[in-house]
């Protein structure tokens, strides 16, 4: 039987990753769900939020060269 380590987290060594409870919205819907974090305890982004993340920084870096080219 896995345990829990001190972020409630269930760790899968072979993979990397740890398997635990995240409460939060997706989907439109707002329910605790299973999600994967790395070692470190960082939460692992989805398909959707990785490309969502992506697209806010590829329009900031257009934002930014806008400005430039106008001064």
């Amino acid at each position: 039987m896995v345990k829990a380590n001190e972020r409630n987290h269930f760790p899968i060594p072979q993979l990397g990753i740890e398997l635990g409870i995240w409460q939060g919205n997706y989907n439109n819907m707002e329910l605790p769900w299973l999600r994967c974090w790395d070692n470190h305890g960082n939460l692992l982004l989805t398909g959707e939020e990785r490309a969502e993340q992506e697209y806010q920084h590829c329009y900031a870096l257009y934002i930014v060269s806008l400005r430039k080219s106008c001064l």
